[in-house]
């Protein structure tokens, strides 16, 4: 009796040291959100900002966090910025828009071994009805030359 209970045991210490850790913590994504004023204008100062956080806690810990602007349907000619944290997971940069016209703005978020990039459409001084006309033919082509085109 005595060795079949040192055997089970044995058995069940055996077990317990080879069964894998199978809760493996998941790693929260990192949300970026783009704080841009309603009321760009050209050629004023504008204060960009982006609120970084993971698992709603502030992220003042990030390796990279860039703000790339561009004028729609010309991202050949876009500018980057790096951008100062200026308190507990909020990073800004100032830019001076040069024209009037809708514009792109992404940022570029690496923290925590995660990369993020949000990007946000918006409306710099007086656009007509022509210039967002433009931008959703222009959306409208790279959608179509999207297709067929498999991601791996």
């Amino acid at each position: 009796m005595y060795k079949k209970l040192l055997l089970t045991c044995a058995a069940m210490i055996t077990l317990t040291a080879c069964q894998k850790d199978t809760t493996r913590e998941v790693q929260q994504m990192v949300d970026v959100e783009l704080e841009v004023p309603s009321d760009l204008a050209v050629k004023e100062e504008s204060r960009l900002q982006a609120t970084i956080s993971q698992g709603g806690s502030p992220v003042d810990d990030a390796d990279v966090v860039d703000f790339e602007i561009w004028v729609a349907n010309n991202r050949e000619e876009s500018v980057w910025l790096s951008a100062e944290q200026v308190e507990k997971g909020k990073y800004e940069v100032t830019y001076e828009f040069t024209e009037d016209g809708v514009y792109f703005i992404q940022t570029h978020v690496t923290a925590r071994d995660l990369h993020v990039m949000p990007v946000e459409e918006v409306e710099v001084g007086e656009v007509t009805e022509e210039m967002r006309a433009a931008v959703q033919e222009d959306q409208g082509k790279a959608d179509m030359s999207d297709t067929g085109h498999s991601h791996h």
